[in-house]
């Protein structure tokens, strides 16, 4: 495979990602498992396959599917309480379509490799995910009995391999910090690459089987991994993160990219010599990626993690994410935080008289991220900035007289 591919068809493609281009695939509806093969069930269904689930060993079915119902979806949840009790029986595998597959000849692929390095057979259940731009196998690999050994990421996209890559990079940096961090991550065990894919394989981390977050410990992680590098304060105008937004902004193009440019031009101009507070940040600081077992935050999936950014950003991210997630659409979900950003940056760190500059801030960041990603891949699910992100925009940098300060 001369180089990482741009789109994933279905099911087989990722599996001759992960055994090798020589792999042997094929669907089946045997009840019987041909030895040296491993089978996999298509949920929900085949035609739009987000989780291949490994139809034996029958507790790696059940254990794969129950870890499967702490998703945050309805529809996870569902296959999860249906199909866990079926996958110990052994029911499912023999209700479903399978797809199967064998080493080829010559050398293993990825899945073989993960092995040497974890030195253990293991079981893999794949999960894809929705479609969407950065969609990338994330892979249990579990023994025999069901346990989880580790996860592994795989970068398969130019995209996805960037982000994979990133997140080895931040779980180290994170990994040399550890002393300063009230919270834990996963540790990174291997990274690499094989073939035209990337991977990171990190360690199973006690999420608390699906405990409650816990606000105290969530904004207590928050506030710690903002301070746990270094600190500064730059005016805006001179701050390196501005800059980068700057450059990245003045390479993209089209009537979006326009947009968000004359919105950065009017908040320069308004707030360029305000000084903000910058540190670290996680990126997607969402009720997804953590838990709070016993109280305190386990943080996980670090693909975005930068440092040097304005305090804040992971409040508010937080917030926006979880206005989604209650059913509010793209532009309500950042509306309904204007009237509190300064209360929600405070829980960050930050001060509550710079919330909607912070806010401001952010949303041109997340519109680079967003043009930047839909260059390089599908487009986001919230569709054109112009329907969601530039009237919020638009909103926090609105005032009575252009002279009175956000």
């Amino acid at each position: 495979m001369s180089g990482p591919q741009e789109t994933v068809a279905g099911p087989a493609d990722i599996l001759r990602l992960l055994w090798g281009e020589a792999a042997v695939v094929s669907a089946t509806r045997s009840p019987f498992p041909r030895s040296g093969r491993h089978e996999f069930l298509l949920l929900p269904r085949p035609s739009r396959a987000t989780f291949l689930v490994p139809a034996r060993p029958r507790l790696v079915t059940e254990a794969a599917l129950r870890d499967y119902g702490t998703a945050n979806t309805r529809r996870a949840r569902l296959l999860s309480g249906l199909g866990a009790p079926l996958g110990r029986l052994g029911l499912l595998g023999r209700a479903l379509p399978r797809v199967t597959v064998a080493d080829g000849p010559g050398e293993g692929g990825l899945m073989a490799h993960a092995e040497a390095l974890l030195g253990q057979e293991v079981v893999p259940a794949i999960q894809l995910g929705p479609i969407r731009p950065n969609r990338k196998p994330v892979v249990q690999l579990r023994a025999h009995d069901g346990r989880p050994v580790a996860y592994m990421k795989v970068g398969i996209t130019r995209l996805t391999r960037d982000r994979v890559a990133h997140e080895a990079s931040a779980l180290t940096q994170l990994q040399a910090h550890r002393e300063s961090l009230t919270f834990d991550v996963p540790r990174l065990l291997h990274a690499g690459e094989v073939g035209a894919v990337n991977f990171a394989i990190t360690s199973v981390v006690d999420t608390g089987g699906g405990v409650v977050l816990s606000a105290e410990g969530v904004d207590a992680a928050m506030a710690n991994l903002a301070t746990a590098f270094e600190v500064a304060s730059h005016e805006i105008r001179s701050a390196p993160w501005w800059s980068t937004l700057l450059d990245e902004l003045a390479d993209l193009e089209g009537a979006e990219a326009e947009a968000l440019r004359a919105a950065a031009e009017v908040f320069r101009s308004r707030e360029g010599d305000r000084p903000l507070t910058e540190g670290a940040a996680h990126g997607d600081w969402a009720p997804w990626n953590m838990a709070t077992p016993r109280g305190s935050a386990v943080v996980w999936d670090w693909e975005r993690f930068r440092r040097g950014v304005p305090v804040g950003w992971d409040a508010l991210h937080f917030e926006i994410e979880r206005n989604r997630r209650a059913g509010h659409g793209a532009l309500q979900s950042i509306t309904h935080v204007i009237p509190d950003c300064g209360d929600v940056v405070r829980r960050n760190g930050a001060a509550a008289e710079d919330g909607r500059v912070i806010l401001a801030s952010y949303l041109l960041d997340l519109g680079v991220r967003q043009l930047r990603t839909r260059s390089e891949a599908a487009k986001d699910s919230r569709g054109s900035l112009t329907t969601w992100l530039l009237p919020a925009l638009h909103q926090v940098l609105a005032a009575n007289d252009p002279a009175t300060p956000l």
